[in-house]
């Protein structure tokens, strides 16, 4: 009987951190290319300009994150731990609680 040892979560999950970062980095290549498709009457401006910048260095951020961790998975690994990612969520929710705090601030004081 031939009986396979389970391996460990991170054992699994190990593999896929290239994976996950360079999907992340196509991503923000698809955003980039969605916002230079949307019509503007005088160019590209200095906002869409700025996203523009962000999102390339997400793009390269994303590829060479992608690339260094196939050769250092540990390292990566420490990231997928509990703390850090209940850290993290309540980090975007405070973040979006805020965001959506201050476009209710300038649409009252518009109004």
């Amino acid at each position: 009987m031939n009986l396979q040892i389970p391996r460990r979560t991170s054992d699994v999950f190990s593999s896929l951190w290239p994976w996950f970062f360079f999907t992340a980095a196509f991503e923000s290549l698809l955003a980039a290319i969605a916002l230079v498709l949307i019509p503007s009457e005088n160019g590209i401006s200095v906002a869409r300009l700025g996203v523009l910048a962000l999102l390339a260095a997400f793009f390269f951020t994303g590829i060479y994150l992608g690339f260094n961790s196939r050769h250092q998975r540990v390292r990566f690994d420490l990231l997928a731990r509990s703390p850090v990612i209940i850290s993290s969520a309540l980090l975007v929710l405070i973040s979006n609680l805020l965001l959506f705090l201050l476009l209710r601030s300038s649409v009252c004081l518009v109004n």
